[in-house]
């Protein structure tokens, strides 16, 4: 099982491809467990 760490200073959302939301297994399973939040910066729930 692979787990998303997300640092928010370090999260780029112009060169994003939106891995952690691509390759998150609760993601993957139909949870909507990470959401672009409004400002392009995930918000995991």
């Amino acid at each position: 099982m692979r787990i998303a760490i997300v640092l928010k200073d370090r999260c780029t959302s112009k060169r994003c491809a939106q891995e952690c939301i691509k390759f998150c297994p609760r993601v993957r399973a139909g949870d909507e467990t990470v959401i672009m939040g409004e400002d392009g910066k995930p918000i995991i729930s």
